[in-house]
């Protein structure tokens, strides 16, 4: 994800690659990639990757304008739920148990917290 909005190369300044990445416009993507802040990003993330995940990339996604942030922890089976209000992230909810999960970036979407888990032990 470039942490501008130039797709000049010149102009990129960091180029981050989220697990998973939502994007509502198509225009904000291209052959390579996203131009723009994806809309949702989701980290999956074990204790190596943690402290990656909740300082450097927390702080670029809040910085790019990404609307919602999950951060998934397989280990702990939790979902920790971020949604930009104004320029900071504001935590949304603490997933630890089965149940809907809403997506404040597509209202029509619920994630099942037992889908999330499918399969982890």
């Amino acid at each position: 994800m470039p942490h501008t909005a130039s797709t000049d190369d010149a102009q990129i300044i960091n180029v981050v690659q989220p697990d998973i990445s939502v994007f509502r416009d198509a225009r904000k993507l291209d052959e390579r990639g996203g131009t723009e802040a994806p809309d949702w990003i989701i980290e999956i993330i074990s204790p190596e990757t943690m402290d990656h995940a909740i300082r450097t990339k927390f702080n670029l996604y809040e910085e790019s304008g990404v609307q919602e942030y999950w951060l998934i922890t397989p280990g702990l089976k939790n979902v920790v739920k971020y949604v930009l209000v104004g320029k900071r992230y504001q935590l949304q909810g603490e997933f630890y148990e089965p149940g809907p999960i809403p997506v404040h970036t597509l209202p029509e979407v619920g994630i099942e917290w037992s889908e999330v888990f499918e399969g982890v032990y």
